[in-house]
């Protein structure tokens, strides 16, 4: 599969390591400069993606908490995942989401391990998954917004704070970065593209959320926030995260464009909100099979036909998915 339009652009940063970009941070670059260490053309780009993809499943299962599965719950997590449109997308597209995905599965790994105890190795991998989120994309902030807002008593905890010093601490390259360019992406995010309201966009937003998400893993994941108490403090910090980012995003349209995946970080909260339910009851079993397998099963199909480059022309004008072409000519430069 060829280059997307996106992952050149990415490409650049990797040619030029830095603390900053003019519109994201600098982990992508970071990923995209190392990749080219190992391998040129396009594995030059995703390599260290294609990496960070099964890390973030590794991560997510261990969030899980589940230690000795059986089979079947096994086979209902690779489902549960399985089933996430965008989820699978990030696993082999080089963009800043594969690596906020990495970082929002670790960090709730180690809210996690936090929560059952509140020693120095979880206070230290808070730390690190909130700067690795920060670092990849600034989005990343809401993340750690919602899990105060879902969990006030963070704020009481010394080592929450110790935590949070630790990420500031780190962060200080990446803020002198800014600071000494006078805050591009600061301005980039907050004034330059800014659009303005369009009842278009406002409207159009939650159908792109199902695109997202799968319309299946959504719907049963609404039914289990309805119907089901949250078993925990880790499971309504999950729930939190997945309705606290669709709904910003909804109010975000009410400033200009919001991209479809711009929630995408949700996508590992709804795989362990899903997967913890349907994995304790026969029924959800059985009724998350016969409805997402279907939709894995196309998005194989279309998988398959991304990586051939056979996907008909009249998609070219559904999305930015089918916008792939050899990066040299889009970009006008020679792969070094």
């Amino acid at each position: 599969m060829e280059v997307h339009s996106d992952e050149a652009y990415y490409r650049l940063y990797g040619l030029y390591p830095a603390w900053g970009y003019y519109d994201h941070p600098p982990m992508v670059g970071w990923a995209v400069w190392l990749s080219s260490l190992f391998f040129n053309g396009n594995l030059g780009i995703r390599f260290i993606t294609v990496l960070t993809h099964a890390a973030t499943l590794t991560a997510t299962w261990a969030a899980s908490g589940i230690r000795t599965p059986d089979r079947r719950q096994t086979l209902m997590f690779f489902i549960t995942a399985a089933s996430c449109f965008m989820f699978q997308g990030y696993g082999f597209l080089t963009t800043p989401d594969s690596y906020l995905l990495f970082f929002t599965a670790l960090f709730l790994y180690s809210f996690k391990k936090f929560l059952e105890k509140e020693d120095w190795s979880a206070t230290l991998l808070l730390a690190l998954s909130m700067t690795g989120m920060l670092y990849s994309k600034y989005h990343g902030v809401l993340v750690i917004l919602f899990t105060i807002i879902s969990c006030p008593g963070l704020l009481t905890k010394k080592k929450a704070w110790a935590a949070a010093a630790m990420t500031c601490a780190l962060m200080l390259p990446h803020l002198l970065w800014q600071a000494t360019n006078g805050f591009p992406s600061l301005r980039y995010h907050l004034a330059d593209r800014s659009t303005g309201f369009s009842f278009p966009d406002m409207l159009g937003y939650l159908p792109t959320q199902l695109v997202v998400f799968n319309p299946v893993t959504l719907l049963i994941f609404t039914y289990i926030i309805i119907k089901h108490r949250a078993a925990d403090q880790f499971e309504k910090t999950c729930r939190w995260l997945v309705v606290g980012f669709i709904a910003f995003f909804m109010l975000a349209t009410l400033k200009g464009h919001v991209e479809p995946h711009w929630t995408v970080a949700a996508s590992i909260p709804l795989i362990l909100t899903v997967f913890r339910h349907v994995s304790g009851s026969d029924r959800l079993q059985r009724l998350t099979c016969r409805l997402t397998v279907p939709t894995i099963a196309l998005t194989i199909v279309a998988r398959i036909l991304f990586l051939t480059q056979s996907c008909p022309s009249t998609w070219a004008s559904t999305g930015n998915m089918t916008n792939t072409h050899p990066w040299q000519k889009r970009r006008g430069l020679t792969y070094r």
